[in-house]
């Protein structure tokens, strides 16, 4: 699409047998381009459907309701919220190390995974994070109605700080 809009792209294209690869600049390719309607109609469908591609990720995001990075609201900000808004839905996290899925019921926390972790022990590791992406999505679906709560949410998450705080005041003990 580069050489309609203008903009300057870069693509890394592995093959697996021999190819013959035709390169043409972008004033050759609007030459060709307004003298051959049927490679006029081609990429208005190609660009049509890329449209229409990001248009369903657009509204998929503001559906959820809530889209957002970590950077601006940190994991323990962003989980009070729906704690104290009694919220019901899956909060997905785009981490450093993976997906993280959290799921609120009534603003309680009854699952949450990340990387190798599940339960506790991946809440605990969803609140270091300080970069990533999450969204909310309302609903969860019949084993989460049914999950027990991973425990009282103000406690897990005053005990999650707590572990922050002790990590960081343990001495490096890289230099022994």
């Amino acid at each position: 699409m580069s050489l309609l809009s203008g903009d300057p792209a870069t693509a890394t294209v592995r093959v697996a047998d021999t190819v013959k690869i035709l390169y043409i600049d972008g004033n050759d390719f609007r030459r060709l381009l307004n003298k051959s309607s049927s490679l006029q109609m081609y990429f208005n469908r190609l660009l049509s459907r890329r449209l229409a591609e990001v248009n369903v990720l657009r509204s998929q995001e503001f559906y959820s309701g809530m889209v957002g990075n970590l950077s601006e609201m940190p994991p323990s900000d962003l989980f009070q919220i729906f704690h104290v808004n009694q919220k019901t839905g899956i909060l997905s996290l785009v981490l450093l190390k993976g997906k993280a899925d959290l799921a609120f019921r009534d603003g309680d926390l009854v699952r949450a995974e990340y990387y190798d972790k599940n339960g506790r022990e991946a809440f605990y590791e969803i609140l270091k994070e300080k970069q990533g992406r999450f969204k909310f999505v309302q609903g969860l679906g019949p084993q989460d109605m049914q999950s027990q709560e991973l425990g009282d949410f103000t406690w897990l998450l005053m005990d999650g700080i707590r572990q922050i705080d002790e990590e960081m005041k343990l001495p490096d003990k890289s230099y022994c």
